[in-house]
């Protein structure tokens, strides 16, 4: 059978396919190589490192232990100096507002004394026109 040109067209197709599936194969390869060199110097690496007893790793553990517990310790104490700093800003606030409320009301207290008196003089001045008005002074006067 003679191969179609449609035939041809995925015959190469499918060979660069192949092509590029073997290059990635070939990168993947030397990738492996690559990873395995490293795992090779990690282990030797490794191997130099654990060298250490188990007295020097129990040290090891009692003292980043001990710099734990220091930290909490640190951290607890700064806990309650921030609670006692905030406590006594909330007492202060507290005796500055009463102190402010004290000084508004007598604020307000002469204000209200100042009406009252303001009103009494409008009232005598009305009092006076009522007068006025009432014995026929302003009789053709508009108001």
């Amino acid at each position: 059978a003679i191969p179609t040109p449609f035939d041809v067209h995925q015959s190469n197709e499918h060979f660069a396919q192949l092509e590029s599936r073997g290059l990635q194969l070939i990168q993947l390869e030397n990738q492996i190589a690559g990873l395995k060199c490293d795992n090779s110097t990690l282990r030797v690496q490794l191997s130099a490192r654990s060298n250490f007893s188990d007295d020097h790793i129990i040290a090891k553990y009692a003292n980043l232990s001990r710099q734990v517990h220091h930290l909490e310790e640190r951290e607890n104490t700064r806990e309650i100096n921030l609670r006692s700093i905030i406590d006594e800003t909330k007492r202060i606030h507290s005796e500055e507002n009463k102190k402010l409320q004290v000084i508004h009301e007598e604020e307000i207290k002469e204000k209200n004394g100042q009406l009252i008196k303001f009103r009494r003089k409008l009232d005598s001045l009305m009092d006076k026109v009522k007068h006025y008005m009432e014995h026929d002074k302003f009789k053709d006067t508009i108001f």
